[in-house]
């Protein structure tokens, strides 16, 4: 049985004007979806480090890391998570936050 993924969605503000999607497994944000113009989307993963100073920065256990799939739409992506997360879940270490 595949992990369900489930979506949030945040309306674009002030100081992000794009629309994004938190990405969630079980309530606990594991990414998002955003735009990167106004027909690509990106997937960006919360990924533990495997070694705590990895990026520099040693106050954080976790990294952003963008996948390298494009998409033309949100529909698209959040498509691509749901039939993906299995392998997503056994490629990196997810870091779950509340």
């Amino acid at each position: 049985m595949s992990t369900k993924v489930t979506f949030k969605k945040h309306n674009g503000t002030t100081w992000s004007p794009s629309t994004y999607f938190d990405l969630k497994i079980k309530k606990n944000k594991f990414g998002m979806i955003t735009s990167i113009s106004k027909n690509e989307w990106i997937i960006q993963l919360m990924i533990i480090k495997a070694d705590i100073m990895e990026d520099g920065n040693k106050n954080c256990t976790w990294k952003w890391t963008t996948l390298k799939y494009r998409g033309t739409t949100a529909d698209e992506a959040k498509d691509w998570v749901s039939e993906n997360i299995d392998l997503i879940q056994e490629r990196f270490n997810l870091y779950l936050s509340e």
